[in-house]
This record gives structure tokens, C-alpha cells and sequence, in this order.
């Protein structure tokens, strides 16, 4: 810690600094205090912070995952999720408080590595830095897949061309992601008559005129028929 309050010293001294330096090391003291702080954390008063559920279903893509989870207690500071490559992580490790509001709290995690088995548990911090833990959920990210796409910039403005190209490849990027589907190419094509889009099983796609459908929530829906969703019936 000391070591570090002595470069940030130097570095505020020297006149000919780099912005990135100053963000660096500001970067590094941040972490320190929060270190110091967590390794002296106190009882204090008032409502221990309590994590009452870690979801035991989580949604794993190949970098990313989604967790549900709920807390209580008072004069809470952060809350989140925290991961490791082994069991029983810490808020030392890598932790995010990057959320979602849907019926309750969902965090989201990045930076994972594909086909890789993490352990991730919620975390809350109150303010005298005593932490409590959730259940540990034991996640393992797919493959990314290989996908493709394309767009025939057949769209008759340019700013339909841009909305229909951008849902395509926000689409493909999606399917890589969370679904780690491999060898699928998405042919994306104007189609004046289409009233909303269709897209047969194979992966050919028309999106048609009306510029609320040229969207990634259409283009999504219709890429599920493409990969074979919903397209048969199946007899009982």
C-alpha cells in the first residue's frame, strides 16, 4: 500500500505525465483501499448483510453469464457476483456489480474464457466492509460458435441498409455467444414485399420495408426458424 501512495506521490509531482499513468495508478490505489478494507472490515451495527439466494440456474454463454440473485441487510454498499477459476471465490477475485432490473436483481459477468469451468457466488458488502456470501454455482462456458452472416445492401436508403445490416450481425454475434452453434451462415436479403421478415430453415432471410421490424428482436425471432426452430411438427 505504502509502495503504491509513493508512485501516485511521484506520478501528481512529475509535470510531463501521461493521462493513462494517472489512471493507472489511481486504478491501482482503488484496489489497495479496497483490499485494506476488506481484510480489516469491522463488525459494526445494524443488519449483517445477508445474500438470501444465488439462483441455482445460470445462464452461460461463452464469455459471459447471467446470474439471478437476492439479498438483505443495511447500509449495504455493493452488491454483486464474484468468480474464480476455483472453488469458493472471493470479492478479491473478479467481481462485477453490472445488473439487470427483472423481478429482482440478474448480474452480469464478461470477460470469461470459452469451454472453461468457473465457480461464481453473490456477494453483498455493507459499509463497515463485512461480507457476506451466496451459494457457489458451479458454471461452464460453451464453445463460441462459428456462425456467419451477410447483408445484400438491397435496402433503398441507406439508413435501412444500416438498421437491417446491424441486426444480422448483432444476431450472428448473439447466436456465437449464447448458443455456441457451429457452420450456420445468416444470408440476409431485402424483400420490399415481406411484411415483417422470414427466414426459411438454412439460413435465408428477407426483411421487408416496414423499418420497426429491421430490428435485432425480428431478425433474432426469424433466425430460430433458420436454424430449425419451430419448422417442423412433431407427431405424438
Amino acid at each position: 500500500f505504502l509502495v503504491a501512495i509513493n508512485n501516485a506521490k511521484a506520478i501528481a509531482e512529475n509535470k510531463t505525465v501521461k493521462t493513462a499513468d494517472v489512471e493507472n495508478e489511481a486504478a491501482a490505489l482503488n484496489k489497495l483501499a479496497f483490499v485494506f478494507n476488506i481484510n480489516n472490515a469491522t463488525a459494526g451495527t445494524g443488519v449483517a448483510p445477508k445474500v438470501t439466494s444465488t439462483h441455482k440456474y445460470v445462464a452461460t454463454g461463452a464469455t459471459q453469464a447471467l446470474v439471478r440473485a437476492a439479498f438483505s441487510g443495511s447500509n449495504l454498499i455493493e452488491k454483486g457476483v464474484c468468480w474464480s477459476t476455483h472453488r469458493e471465490p472471493t470479492v478479491l477475485d473478479d467481481r462485477t456489480t453490472k445488473n439487470y432490473s427483472l423481478n429482482g436483481s440478474i448480474f452480469h459477468i464478461e470477460g470469461l474464457k470459452p469451454s472453461t469451468v468457473y465457480y461464481v457466488r453473490a456477494y453483498a458488502i455493507n459499509k463497515t466492509y463485512t461480507v457476506a456470501y451466496g451459494e457457489e454455482r458451479k458454471v461452464v462456458t460453451h464453445p463460441m460458435g462459428n456462425c456467419t452472416w451477410s447483408w445484400n445492401e438491397g435496402a433503398p436508403t441507406p439508413e435501412a441498409n444500416t438498421r437491417c445490416r446491424n441486426a444480422v450481425k448483432e444476431t450472428i454475434d448473439y447466436f456465437n455467444e449464447w448458443t455456441g452453434i457451429r457452420g450456420f451462415k445468416l444470408t440476409g436479403n431485402y424483400g420490399s414485399g415481406t411484411p415483417t421478415a422470414d427466414c426459411s430453415y438454412g439460413g435465408w432471410m428477407n426483411i421487408g420495408a416496414n423499418a420497426s421490424y429491421q430490428a435485432i428482436g425480428t431478425v433474432l425471432h426469424e433466425t430460430g426458424h433458420g436454424v430449425g426452430v419451430g419448422t417442423r411438427k412433431i407427431a405424438y
